[in-house]
């Protein structure tokens, strides 16, 4: 099951794509033969032919469409010629059989996207074709027309199943359904989620691997409380969850703030661009083929993926939890060469759930640090530090002039400040200070356009945890409410004398409910202040619930999951694809109803690219992948969209029941608007792509 070279993943994919093309429109094919229409090309790929075949004019570069009709042509103006008026489709199809020559081209052209299969009679763009012959398309039965119709789709929903049976054949190595992480004030941590739990059920539905619970979420009716079942140190604990959207005010999916688990071995492999001079310190520290055995000199095993033995990152994260910057956590690390060495990994602040909601303690929101420049040919390379803190964003509003000083921006300031800099073509500088004190200035930047219309400095950048500077205090909050100002440093809490958040956030948990007493140093009159904060049940809560998460980057812990029987292969193939057509739907439906947007949506450029990162993560991978595409293309192609296969599947319901089929004039108008969305829809979902690539 390893991964196999680059180059070769991306032919097989290829192959993978045009076989489930070809599965598709084998389906019109064999129903089309089924109930005797006359087939007259077997399609892979739109456009010119690369190559065809007939039988009796074999292998040809290009179509054999010429070959054929220059040979018909002959016997007919031998046989039964024509004077006043020019050979049917029936005349030549007559004149192909009496000479031996196929009825069907086969041709795979050179547009690698989509397929089709050219039945004599029918015809995309005229709906209302008619042609006599007793094997046209159109002179069948609306049954066989309906059973021709939706074999294509039926075909994918089959090889959809099958693949995923092969898949868990073979075995299938999913990200194990284990919690990694929760994120601050989400429905998981709302409900008592623990990183550890192995999650079993969610609203009753299994959950296999982790994708499972995404998937299962995203199928979630929003606000709607859920069962979600976990086992936790060996016994099984029901819980209840409410998912929600992480923005509440944006299209996007639901969900409920956990995270997959790692494993506490090193990543597969290191990025193809891996620079350590470019990232944050400690995040490869544990390099590939390395493993942490031991955790503040407490034994931990990595996970076994056959055996479905999770991982002891648990102990790494409970150890997080109760870590500073000055006291981290310390890891005993096995090298590849079977010695160790000790590493220490910082805890920093995880995000929130609500992604509009700042980091924040008590109100008091921490200035932005910068954690690694990630590019040589950005402004700041080399010339900035890991760890400093962001004191100042210049904003020069023409060159020469005096520039406007935003002192320590909290993140979105400083965030949409460049931004607005830049959408004005504006000149930027930065005022930093190191972790040693030392500060320094950087004037008169040109903001970098980083793709998607987004400006900035060409940094990474977080939380200065490491101070205890207050960069900006949120409206309503405690800190507000005690007057606290902004760009003041806290020296105390509850006359316990703090240097960090870290500090800050632990005294503040210590000292629990009522007024606390909070000592700031004026930064103008080099004064203390003491303020008493107003610590209510509400705002004690938002302390706690505050969690760290490391930089560490390490590989992610999966689940092998096989059987050698097929008939349960099969059981499972069939949930799979049951639940990725009935996502699909879903999504689409939000759309309509405008609750999720459609710059989720994908197109053939999309597709392909995570499809390419998909089959470089290994063989199984590939299948599950190439099994998905073909249930959504089931979907896709059943729509009731004009030109699409389910567009005439509606147009054959309407000549079922009304006995006739609709007017040419309404069946040409249609497959136009048809024509015109599909046109639409693939420009938009091809910027999509290329937003994404870019950006």
């Amino acid at each position: 099951m390893e991964s196999l070279p680059s180059w070769l993943n991306f032919v097989l994919l290829l192959i993978g794509f045009g076989f489930v093309i070809f599965w598709h429109e084998l389906g019109h094919f064999l129903a089309a033969k089924k109930v005797g229409i006359r087939v007259e090309q077997f399609a892979v790929g739109m456009g010119h032919a690369i190559f065809s075949f007939r039988k009796g004019i074999g292998f040809k570069l290009g179509n054999t469409r010429g070959e054929y009709e220059r040979r018909a042509k002959a016997y007919l103006d031998q046989h039964t010629p024509k004077k006043d008026a020019e050979y049917t489709e029936e005349d030549f199809a007559k004149a192909g059989d009496a000479l031996g020559l196929g009825e069907t081209e086969y041709r795979l052209s050179w547009i690698p996207i989509g397929g089709y299969v050219k039945m004599m009679g029918q015809d995309d763009m005229d709906a209302s074709k008619k042609v006599d012959d007793p094997r046209a398309y159109n002179k069948k039965s609306v049954g066989a027309r309906m059973l021709v119709i939706s074999a294509g789709v039926i075909m994918n929903i089959i090889l959809a199943g099958v693949l995923f049976m092969l898949l868990f054949l073979y075995g299938y190595r999913g990200p194990a359904p284990v919690v990694g992480s929760i994120l601050p004030n989400s429905p998981a941590q709302r409900a008592g989620v623990k990183v550890g739990d192995e999650l079993l059920r969610y609203d009753g539905h299994t959950i296999h691997d982790f994708n499972k619970l995404v998937l299962n979420t995203a199928l979630s009716a929003p606000g709607q409380e859920v069962p979600l079942d976990v086992r936790r140190n060996g016994v099984e604990v029901n819980l209840k969850i409410t998912p929600e959207k992480q923005a509440p005010d944006t299209k996007t999916f639901i969900s409920v703030g956990i995270g997959g688990t790692p494993d506490l071995r090193g990543p597969k492999q290191l990025p193809e661009d891996y620079n350590p001079e470019l990232v944050s310190p400690g995040v490869f520290e544990v390099q590939p083929g390395e493993t942490i055995v031991a955790i503040n000199g407490k034994p931990v095993r990595a996970g076994d993926p056959k055996a479905g033995i999770a991982s002891d990152y648990h102990v790494l994260d409970e150890a997080l939890q109760v870590a500073t910057p000055k006291n981290p956590v310390q890891a005993t690390v096995q090298q590849a060469d079977g010695k160790t060495r000790e590493i220490f990994i910082k805890p920093h602040f995880s995000i929130n759930f609500l992604a509009d909601a700042p980091i924040q303690i008590a109100g008091m929101q921490p200035r932005f640090a910068i954690s690694s420049v990630p590019k040589t040919d950005y402004p700041l390379f080399k010339k900035v530090g890991n760890g400093d803190a962001i004191r100042a964003l210049l904003i020069y509003s023409t060159p020469d002039a005096t520039p406007d000083r935003i002192s320590n921006p909290p993140a979105f300031k400083f965030m949409s400040s460049l931004q607005s800099a830049g959408d004005k073509g504006q000149l930027v500088g930065l005022e930093l200070e190191r972790p040693d004190g030392t500060q320094y200035s950087i004037e008169k930047i040109t903001p970098i356009k980083l793709g998607g219309g987004k400006y900035g400095v060409g940094v990474g950048a977080q939380q200065d945890e490491s101070s205890s500077v207050v960069a900006d205090v949120i409206a309503g909050s405690p800190a507000a409410k005690a007057g606290i100002p902004k760009d003041v440093r806290i020296t105390s809490v509850a006359g316990t004398p703090v240097a960090n958040w870290f500090e800050v956030r632990s005294a503040l948990q210590a000292a629990g409910e009522g007024n606390v007493k909070i000592t700031y140093l004026d930064p103008v009159s080099k004064q203390e202040i003491t303020k008493e904060l107003p610590m209510n049940k509400e705002a004690l809560a938002l302390v706690q619930n505050i969690r760290y998460s490391p930089d560490l980057q390490l590989g992610e812990l999966l689940r092998i999951r096989q059987t050698s029987n097929a008939l349960t292969a099969l059981g499972w193939g069939a949930a799979e694809t049951r639940d990725l057509t009935l996502q699909f739907y879903v999504t689409l439906r939000r759309m309509i109803s405008n609750d999720v947007s459609p710059s989720n949506l994908m197109g053939p450029l999309g597709i392909f690219q995570a499809g390419h990162k998909f089959a470089n993560k290994g063989g199984d991978w590939l299948i599950w992948f190439l099994a998905m595409i073909s249930a959504n293309l089931a979907v896709v192609n059943f729509l009731p969209i004009p030109i699409v296969d389910g567009g005439h599947f509606v147009f054959l319901l309407i000549e079922k029941f009304s006995g006739k089929p609709p007017s040419k004039r309404v069946l040409e108008m249609a497959q136009l608007a048809g024509l015109l969305f599909i046109g639409f829809v693939f420009l938009f979902v091809t910027w999509n792509d290329i937003k994404r690539m870019i950006g």
